[in-house]
């Protein structure tokens, strides 16, 4: 609001000095209140609804303030004669609206009151804000990922379980380890809870016409691991399931969990029966997913490249009796449980081996990618 202006002819100066030292004692007084009213203002003036109702508390008792307009009258000047000088100009009265205080005859001037809940206004604010202390933003609560996907998959092929998204400690600092130490970040997948069975790959070859292996126990053993196959055998089996061979990563991802595993029931060897067994069997040995025998029994294919070398390819064929032994070569995992070279049950560990050649210790199991 405009503050009202006095009139000149009204007061003296000790008039208005009285009034001024009044106002100020009356603003002293208030001022006293309120800090009294504000000694708890952290727990009273949550909100401005408080601040309001008392600032409204203090403000009853005191004189009203009366505003009425007063209207003056301004006598302007005519115009300027121009080239048409029928016309004579008549003054002009302008409205001019003033807020005049209407003093109360024993009180304040009218201006002291409203100035004084100004102040005090201002003074309640900024004590509110000062206790409050800095403005904090909520605090982020992280909400779980999830996939909604399911832990397991079965379909007429078998069951697969699931391999969560995220990082996995792939490889070892360990002598001998074909990988260093080193975190890798995976998609989710499914893969096979066991190893491929003969019973399930004789539904395979009669289906399709494929070749079966010539293993001695394909026939007599339904519920032991297939061997005997090929890259190319083993990729074909899969892509009947709609399925395909797991990468390197994807099968020690699958084998040791996310912690790093030296094998995949834990740190500690167990045990080698020494003999080929059941697909199902020793599920106290299972990985952290649920994926049995992913240590000992057969070697597994993966599609991740070996390195090989030349004389890698010259022992392949003294072994293989002359046969053509193929420059491509993949990785191997899992170890056997025939043998006593152990150190391929280990989930960072591997071998190679010719896509062409079979071996009675290698057999393989699918992945699907998860959606």
């Amino acid at each position: 609001a405009q503050v009202p202006i006095f009139d000149r002819n009204q007061g003296n100066i000790h008039a208005a000095k009285a009034d001024l030292a009044q106002t100020m004692a009356l603003e002293h007084q208030l001022e006293l209140r309120l800090t009294e009213r504000l000694t708890i203002a952290y727990q009273r003036y949550q909100s401005a609804k408080p601040l309001l109702e008392d600032l409204r508390s203090l403000s009853q008792g005191m004189p009203p303030v009366h505003l009425e307009p007063h209207i003056e009258t301004l006598d302007l000047p005519p115009p300027q004669r121009t080239e048409h000088p029928t016309r004579t100009a008549a003054p002009v009265v302008v409205p001019v609206v003033r807020a005049v205080a209407q003093e109360d005859k024993k009180g304040l001037p009218g201006w002291a009151i409203p100035a004084a809940l100004a102040v005090l206004f201002l003074m309640g604010v900024g004590i509110y804000f000062g206790t409050r202390g800095p403005t904090q933003e909520p605090p982020k609560i992280e909400k779980p990922v999830v996939t909604g996907l399911p832990a397991t998959f079965s379909d007429d092929h078998g069951s697969m379980v699931l391999v969560s998204a995220g990082k996995f400690v792939f490889g070892s600092d360990e002598p001998g380890s074909p990988n260093k130490r080193q975190e890798v970040e995976m998609p989710a997948f499914y893969v096979d809870s066991t190893e491929v069975s003969n019973e399930q790959y004789g539904r395979f070859a009669k289906s399709s016409g494929h070749a079966p292996p010539l293993s001695d126990d394909f026939k007599t053993n339904p519920n032991f691991p297939v061997s005997g196959v090929s890259l190319y055998d083993a990729s074909g089996y899969c892509a009947w399931e709609g399925r395909r061979l797991p990468t390197e990563q994807e099968w020690e991802k699958a084998a040791r969990g996310s912690d790093g595993n030296i094998y995949p029931w834990g740190n500690q060897a167990l045990p080698n029966p020494g003999k080929t067994v059941p697909v199902d069997s020793y599920p106290e040995r299972k990985s952290p997913y649920g994926a049995l025998h992913m240590a000992g029994n057969v070697f597994e294919w993966t599609t991740s490249a070996f390195p090989v070398t030349d004389l890698d390819i010259a022992d392949m064929k003294k072994y293989s009796g002359g046969q053509e032994v193929s420059p491509n070569w993949c990785n191997i995992k899992g170890g056997s449980f025939v043998g006593s070279d152990e150190r391929f049950f280990r989930t960072y560990m591997r071998r190679g081996w010719p896509v062409n050649q079979t071996s009675p210790l290698l057999g393989f199991r699918c992945v699907k990618d998860a959606k």
